[in-house]
């Protein structure tokens, strides 16, 4: 009978120990139940909205993924996984950068569509209707939770009052499960806490869980300060190339403004020039407003000319009244 009921603690005991996970290094009671219901809920999802992009080392993974799979195809999942971050921080810079550039065009485009997105009457409907569903799940939510909690609790305390009636040895480990047992009270639910004896199996693979979960974001911390490094490089580079840019067109609009005083000056001192020549009767004389194009059509002729034609002495003239040009 004993050897029974040692069997059916031991696989309470098992199934307890299932229940338990880890958050913000405290485990917790967990329901099947209820995490079996929140795993089918589902939430409301804008389908028309622009998806997100991925990083450089999704990209990586994404990339590397399927061919080093059918290289290795007894490795699980995680060991895969393991075993492209390792490949990933062992990468050349140079490798590394046409996944992390590809990141950051697609980071762009995301931005640009997203913002342009939130401009729309869709985003806005959804956002109502997020709003709304919110404001009408939220009490629900927190009833069921803290009925389904409450039960979670009130079912260990009577198993752990059973035993100790059936079996003389359960009032040691009912006052251990009781002195163990802390309600935690938050401003929405109640979740139920354990304490981890040290020197345990549960304590040991407690702490190997840590570890791990330390590891990944040690890794992805330096995922995302090597994105940053490079975004920063970026940003400096444009920077710089405006800062250039800047420089060139005030240069630039520096020597129009000589020009355009120039050529304000040189206008009058032409058509006074001009004005004692007789042009040709196909040839109107320049004024004002003309004294642009007539120079070019001038330059036009004088570079054609032979010489050895009619030799327009109006020419000549001209030419004369140019050399003669005082401009100072």
């Amino acid at each position: 009978m004993e050897s029974k009921e040692s069997k059916n603690s031991g696989s309470t005991d098992k199934s307890d120990q299932d229940d338990v996970f880890v958050e913000n290094g405290i485990s917790k009671k967990v329901d099947k139940n209820n995490a079996k219901g929140k795993k089918r809920r589902k939430c409301l999802r804008d389908k028309t909205a622009p998806r997100p992009p991925h990083s450089g080392y999704i990209r990586f993974l994404n990339d590397r993924r399927d061919q080093f799979r059918s290289e290795n195809p007894n490795l699980p999942f995680a060991e895969i996984t393991k075993e492209l971050a390792a490949e990933w921080n062992q990468l050349p810079a140079d490798k590394k950068q046409h996944y992390l550039s590809a990141a950051e065009q697609e980071r762009v485009k995301y931005v640009e569509e997203l913002a342009a997105y939130r401009k729309t009457d869709a985003y806005k409907n959804f956002i109502q209707r997020k709003m709304k569903k919110n404001k009408v799940n939220t009490q629900i939510q927190e009833d069921q939770e803290f009925k389904k909690e409450k039960s979670s609790v009130d079912t260990k305390l009577k198993k752990d009052q059973e035993s100790k009636k059936e079996k003389s040895s359960g009032d040691t480990k009912l006052k251990k499960d009781q002195e163990l047992v802390k309600v935690k009270s938050s401003n929405d639910n109640i979740n139920t806490v354990y304490d981890i004896p040290i020197f345990t199996d549960e304590f040991l693979n407690f702490s190997k869980g840590r570890d791990s979960d330390l590891r990944y974001l040690r890794k992805t911390v330096t995922d995302q300060e090597q994105e940053v490094a490079v975004l920063d490089k970026h940003i400096e580079n444009m920077k710089n190339g405006i800062v250039k840019l800047e420089a060139n067109t005030e240069k630039l609009q520096a020597g129009c403004s000589k020009y355009e005083e120039h050529l304000i000056k040189l206008r009058p001192l032409l058509l006074n020039a001009f004005a004692g020549i007789s042009f040709p009767d196909n040839i109107e004389p320049p004024t004002n407003e003309t004294i642009d194009t007539f120079m070019v059509n001038l330059a036009t002729t004088l570079t054609t000319a032979t010489g050895t034609d009619t030799d327009p002495s109006w020419i000549e003239d001209v030419k004369k009244a140019i050399s003669n040009l005082d401009f100072s």
